[in-house]
């Protein structure tokens, strides 16, 4: 059967069903696990008829699946084509308007209130409600489907930024002071005080948690439900604007001043990732629907593609400024500066986005947030002189699903999913950066073994690689000389691990001792409590102030208020509260009570004014009740330097005058002698030592003289003797 042309030729008429199944057929392929396993070539019939059961499972699956595509999501998502050298970015919102329907060319409006805004906006999860906020106290709900004002108020203060809560019922509003939920007809339900003066607000709708960021960068987090505040974090980061969440693990992200971003959860007081993502600030943020894709712009003009999986490098770098961010369900990402908006799209799925749209609003108009609407191929934008709607095509999901979002949902139905989702409720610590390891097993702890069982353990390895055979090699290559070169090398091989094992353990050892932290129970930790007898005021400092001074400056030592840590080593004499002083001049270092490192020796202190250092020196002043020796010029803002210098030269004094307390006085010298009493001028000191040293070289040189010489004075004292003695008279001739 078929139907004959003009030249003569039949034309094959398929019917309907068939055109049917074979659409079917081809949704059903992409929908399958790849080919099915050949089960000729198996021999086994269990295995067999097990595999088979699988395939056939496999098979309904794909056909559920796409029969599911093929009648519950008839509706594919549209895009704009052109042809030739046409681009798509220099297509018009006018020239859109022409060719979609009357429905869709209703969505395209602009709202101009020049004396509320600047405005920010926010749409419900199905995308029928919209929340509007002006600067200037504006706060308006508009039902987008019948373009209906819902409700508006006017609440006479700043309102900086406007969220809605579980649904449509309810919304926060970011107000000068506090923080404010409203209901649907305007009613002030809650007045949020803890969060203070908060710049942007964010809900995480499956914890039904409000997050917040104030003025003074603190981070609140608040149960909608219980009215309890889970968490209240300092960012440490400075003042900040931006803020968002990623859709797929419920994280906050900050952005910062410094260039970089943070991520925190509700039950850590730490942020659970910080990434450089600019050189200067931040000044917007968004995270793609799927969570894996993070997008940020920097006020250097750049705008940063990340993978969250492999932050060491961006996946791409687009230049370009942006002050406000958001991506699509279908992954468009809209960016806002000025006066204009630009749409940029993926068009390869390998996160490389390019111009797709571009869109100027009215010269002048400042562009504060652009917001796509929830599956509608819609941008809203908020600028100065109100907001605007624009038509974005391929957006929007096209097919939404009603146990999720459904946006023409009854009362009743919003009701139950309301019921349903507090049910479903999760707690604050499934929140993290990884959500799939929930449910999963933890690895096993390593056990802390003693040092027999792992030296036991390494003899062990020890052992099995002295029995590894070597395969036989030819040529000269099996040497005895290389068998034992290459056993000894696997030997090597199994020590190494357990040697990196106790190098790592020496090393966290000698971190330790040399940084003593403030909870580590060290050996000769001495407390000086501050007490003094209140008669003894008389206007001047007292242990109170000093303990006042603590709390402000050291937040550490006023958890116990007027308490000094002193470490000392075992030469230190602290046994007496008068030898304290005394003890610390060269012996030991303080420790200062907010980081808890050693610093100089206290010496050096009167440079550097250590907290440590002034509190014991009035310590010891209130212990002998010497309070009038303290100056009447140490007053609040000049006795920081000044008790560290009296302690330096109380403690010198006492050890060059030689008294033990303050209380004793001096030693007396001993009495000197008459005058009568004459006492030859003692040597110095200088030439005792040089007699004293030079007095055993003299004799020596005299002896070898003496025995040199002694010959020769024996001949002298012959001649002379030869000499004196009388000559005797010559007898006479007879």
């Amino acid at each position: 059967m078929g139907v004959e042309e003009e030249n003569g030729t039949l034309e094959k008429i398929v019917p309907l069903t068939d055109q049917i199944f074979d659409e079917l057929d081809i949704k059903k392929k992409k929908y399958l696990r790849g080919e099915g396993a050949n089960l000729k070539a198996l021999n086994d019939k269990k295995l067999k008829g097990q595999l088979a059961n699988r395939e056939e499972l496999y098979g309904k699956s794909a056909d559920v699946a796409a029969k599911t595509e093929k009648w519950l999501m008839p509706s594919v998502g549209g895009f704009l084509e052109v042809e030739g050298i046409e681009k798509t970015w220099r297509i018009k919102q006018e020239d859109i308007a022409k060719e979609v329907d009357i429905l869709s060319s209703r969505k395209q409006f602009d709202i101009i209130l020049p004396d509320l805004g600047p405005y920010t906006l926010d749409f419900t999860s199905s995308g029928r409600h919209m929340a509007v906020g002006g600067r200037k106290g504006h706060l308006a709900i508009v039902d987008m489907k019948n373009m209906n004002l819902t409700k508006e108020l006017q609440v006479r203060e700043t309102v900086r930024d406007v969220v809605f809560l579980h649904n449509e019922l309810f919304f926060a509003a970011a107000q000068k002071k506090y923080t404010y939920i409203y209901n649907r007809d305007g009613t002030e339900l809650h007045c949020l005080k803890d969060h203070g003066s908060v710049l942007r607000l964010q809900f995480l709708k499956n914890h039904f948690l409000l997050a917040s960021i104030n003025k003074f960068g603190q981070l609140h987090y608040q149960d909608v439900t219980m009215g309890e505040m889970v968490g209240n974090y300092r960012t440490g980061l400075g003042r900040t604007d931006v803020m968002q969440v990623n859709p797929f693990n419920a994280v906050v992200a900050l952005g910062h001043s410094g260039g970089t971003v943070s991520m925190w959860k509700p039950t850590s007081s730490a942020p659970l990732l910080k990434i450089l993502c600019h050189r200067g600030p931040v000044s917007a943020l968004a995270f793609h629907p799927n969570g894996q894709i993070m997008a940020t712009a920097g006020k250097e003009k750049k705008i940063k593609i990340w993978d969250l999986r492999k932050l060491d490098k961006e996946l791409q770098d687009i230049q370009g400024h942006a002050k406000t961010l958001d991506f699509s369900q279908k992954g468009l990402l809209a960016r806002g500066t000025g006066s204009h908006v630009q749409v940029l799209r993926d068009l390869s799925g390998t996160q490389d986005y390019s111009r797709y749209m571009n869109h100027s609003i009215v010269k002048g108009y400042q562009i504060g947030k652009v917001l796509f609407r929830p599956y509608e191929d819609v941008l809203g934008v908020g600028h100065s002189m109100g907001w605007s709607s624009i038509l974005v095509p391929g957006s929007g999901e096209p097919n939404f699903d009603s146990w999720v979002a459904n946006p023409f949902e009854t009362s009743k139905q919003r009701r139950e999913k309301e019921v349903r989702s507090l049910l479903d409720k999760l707690p604050p610590e499934t929140i993290m950066l990884d959500p799939t390891n929930i449910g999963s097993v933890r690895p096993p702890k390593k056990k802390n073994l003693t040092k027999q069982e792992k030296e036991a353990e390494m003899e062990a390895a020890i052992e099995a690689a002295k029995d590894t055979e070597f395969k036989y090699k030819t040529k000269g290559k099996n040497k005895p000389s290389k068998r034992v070169k290459k056993k000894l090398e696997v030997i090597s091989k199994a020590k190494r691990p357990f040697l990196d094992e106790q190098m790592k353990e020496e090393e966290q050892i000698a971190r330790k001792k040399q940084r003593p932290s403030e909870e580590a129970v060290l050996p000769g930790w001495v407390t000086l409590q501050l007490t003094r007898d209140p008669t003894f005021a008389r206007g001047f400092l007292s242990a109170r102030s000093v303990t006042g001074f603590l709390s402000d400056v050291y937040s550490v030592a006023a958890d116990e208020v007027g308490k000094i840590f002193v470490i000392a080593d075992e030469r230190a004499d602290l046994s007496k509260p008068e030898t304290i002083p005394v003890t610390l001049v060269g012996i030991h270092t303080v420790i200062d009570c907010a980081t808890g490192r050693p610093e100089e020796l206290i010496k050096t202190l009167l440079i550097c004014s250590d907290c440590g250092a002034f509190v014991i020196a009035f310590a010891d002043h209130i212990i002998h009740d010497t309070i009038n020796g303290i100056s009447p010029k140490l007053n609040i803002a000049n006795y920081r330097d000044d008790l560290v210098v009296c302690l330096y030269h109380h403690a010198k004094k006492k050890q060059e005058d030689g008294y033990k307390t303050d209380v004793e006085e001096p030693e007396k010298p001993e009495k000197t002698k008459k005058k009568t009493d004459v006492e030859e001028p003692e040597k110095p000191e200088k030439e005792k030592k040089k007699t004293d040293a030079e007095a055993p070289e003299k004799t020596e040189k005299k002896k070898k003289k003496d025995v040199e010489e002694a010959p020769r004075k024996l001949e002298k004292k012959k001649r002379k003797v030869v000499q004196e003695a009388p000559e005797k008279p010559e007898k006479k001739k007879m």
